[in-house]
């Protein structure tokens, strides 16, 4: 086997390695999306329940006022709206952190899909060079061969 060839076929297996990984990039990238979307929505939905909790925890604050006959059940009811309240705001805050999270995920990947793609590119580059330097070389051989046979005639 020539070196050109073995060269060559060094280089189409490097290229078959980066289309794998190139491909494999692709998947994170989409998994992340994704992850970023439920992120997403789950901290929409946390938000929900924190907005959702803060209106009961003023209307029981109103319902205090309006009746202070019964201010020992009153005070329980804003203490639960406001324990409530917290929890929802926590979960919002954590849900915002995972979403956060997520979108830096999908960032690495969408960078790391980038240089593979950049990578991949510049293989088969040095890939295509090589063939058209293989076929180049062959060409002047066969010309070469036939300026013989022509020469010996």
């Amino acid at each position: 086997m020539s070196r050109a060839r073995a060269l060559h076929d060094q280089a189409a297996a490097l290229l078959r390695l980066r289309a794998v990984r190139l491909a494999a990039a692709a998947r994170a990238l989409a998994a992340a999306r994704d992850a970023t979307a439920r992120a997403g929505a789950a901290a929409r939905a946390a938000g929900a329940a924190a907005e959702a909790a803060q209106e009961a925890q003023v209307a029981a604050h109103a319902a205090l006022v309006a009746d202070p006959a019964e201010a020992e059940r009153r005070l329980a009811v804003l203490d639960r709206a406001l324990f409530r309240r917290s929890v929802a705001a926590r979960d919002a805050e954590a849900a915002e952190d995972a979403e956060a999270r997520a979108a830096a995920a999908e960032a690495q990947q969408r960078r790391a899909a980038i240089v593979a793609r950049a990578r991949h590119d510049a293989l088969a580059e040095r890939t295509a060079g090589l063939r058209r330097a293989r076929r180049a070389r062959a060409d002047t051989r066969e010309q070469q061969d036939r300026e013989m046979i022509r020469r010996f005639r």
